[in-house]
């Protein structure tokens, strides 16, 4: 239900489901980030227990007392919180990294991290009041790092492959010998601009450009255009780059959020090709992917466009570290111009495949401030005074990205 504030608290009511029938139904009361203190469980629409939290300063679940509906004790449970407590104590981060980007995941574990060889990679921030060091507020200590349920215990299911699985495609080491730090965020945390709010001044302050987002929230596209109206990819479109997932549902329709913003400047979307087409469930559409790039994991077990998205952070994210002076929208630019095009162009703006080097080329260009024929030109024909198919197809694709920045501008 819609939360009603009490003072600094919130209450709430919760149905909670399992295959169609209603199996709980309970009043909430928390705190102004929705973490829960106590839950009152009812049965037949009248109180039946009282469960009370009992947490740590940092927000563990400690403890649960319940109580019958008279007041009586029933039980109380003790949680360990030993061994999450001392995680981070633990842990020792073992590279300077040249490069930061932001890693939009949720349950990420420094355990989980270690144990798949990524131990390093985990960048923390300056700030004691939170976990990983890169928001001020002391009731968001476990801001960016989700695997902790609302009432403060280990979610079921424990750390996520899926996060430990983006990373490693953002952090691989290739010839390129760049090292990346990845900055941990949450999902929900990326996306709705009052948990932006929380972290986005430290990591701005940082210099960290790109900002990977391999999820979606859903929600259709009215709500998303509304909900994201005071998010940085609007209110500050020349600070990052956001690079975000199509998705996997083989679909040509937007889904999600923020995917369905497709077209702001500082927004690209990608796609999941394979053998020089598109992967049959990866989203497409020229007005809703921008590109596209492989979609395996490292290892090969898995593929999404989850894995295509972090190929595109990691070489705009050397893009910015090269040309600092570029503005998002301009690497967005030299991501989408530079991509290979195969003999059967693919459903998506940039008609092909992230190229990296073509990519480099182009933003070098721009940081000259040379003009886009003239790099396309030279890059593309040999000449920057002579014009060939692909150049004027370039700069077709370069006039559809400009009359979407512009539309999204008014």
């Amino acid at each position: 239900s819609e939360k009603v504030s009490i003072g600094q608290r919130q209450a709430w009511f919760v149905k909670t489901y399992f295959h169609g029938a209603v199996i709980r139904s309970e009043f909430v009361l928390g705190d102004a980030s929705g973490h829960i203190d106590a839950t009152i469980i009812l049965a037949d629409r009248a109180p039946s227990i009282l469960m009370e939290m009992s947490k740590t300063e940092t927000g563990l679940l400690s403890s649960v007392s319940a109580y019958s509906m008279n007041g009586d004790l029933l039980f109380t449970h003790s949680f360990d919180t030993q061994k999450v407590e001392l995680e981070k104590a633990n842990y020792t981060q073992t590279q300077s990294s040249a490069l930061k980007i932001g890693l939009c995941e949720d349950a990420i574990s420094i355990f989980g991290f270690e144990a798949a060889g990524l131990g390093s990679s985990l960048a923390f921030g300056p700030r004691s009041e939170s976990y990983f060091g890169w928001t001020s507020e002391k009731d968001n200590y476990w801001l960016g790092r989700f695997q902790l349920n609302a009432y403060g215990a280990e979610e079921i299911g424990g750390r996520s492959t899926h996060a430990e699985r983006t990373a490693a495609v953002l952090v691989q080491p290739t010839r390129d010998r760049i090292s990346i730090g990845l900055i941990p965020l949450g999902i929900a945390s990326c996306v709705y601009p009052s948990q932006v709010a929380q972290w986005w001044p430290e990591v701005k302050s940082a210099g960290v450009r790109v900002i990977n987002i391999s999820a979606s929230e859903e929600m259709d596209e009215s709500t998303c255009e509304a909900s994201l109206d005071r998010h940085p990819l609007r209110a500050d479109a020349d600070a990052a780059l956001w690079v975000v997932a199509a998705g996997n549902q083989g679909a040509n329709k937007a889904r999600g959020c923020p995917q369905s913003l497709v077209g702001l400047p500082g927004l690209i979307v990608v796609g999941a090709n394979q053998n020089g087409r598109m992967h049959p469930q990866s989203n497409y559409g020229e007005n809703l992917v921008d590109l596209a790039a492989p979609g395996e994991s490292v290892s090969g077990e898995a593929w999404g466009t989850s894995f295509s998205a972090p190929r595109v952070s990691r070489v705009a994210a050397k893009l910015f570290a090269l040309y600092p002076s570029l503005r998002p929208f301009q690497v967005k630019q030299a991501l989408i111009l530079g991509a290979d095009i195969p003999r059967t162009p693919l459903p998506v703006l940039a008609k092909g495949v992230l190229n990296a080097r073509s990519s480099e080329r182009i933003a070098q260009g721009f940081s000259q401030h040379r003009n886009v024929t003239q790099i396309l030109q030279a890059l593309y024909c040999g000449s920057e005074n002579t014009s060939c198919t692909l150049s004027q197809t370039k700069l077709t694709i370069h006039s559809k990205l400009v009359e979407k920045d512009a539309s999204n501008e008014n």
